[in-house]
């Protein structure tokens, strides 16, 4: 049986959490610019485990 929270609990993101920001930010603008090769770098693998 899963764990289960019997009462109600406001949580709020910590400074730590929030230091992370800028962190996921510059993963999130790496991934814009570089998805495209990301895809066809898996593609290319793909093809090659065929």
């Amino acid at each position: 049986m899963p764990p289960r929270v019997e009462y109600e609990m406001e949580y709020e993101i910590t400074a730590l959490g929030r230091s992370l920001g800028p962190v996921l930010a510059a993963l999130t603008d790496w991934s814009d610019v570089h998805l495209a090769s990301v895809e066809a770098a898996r593609h290319a693998y793909d093809a090659a485990q065929a």
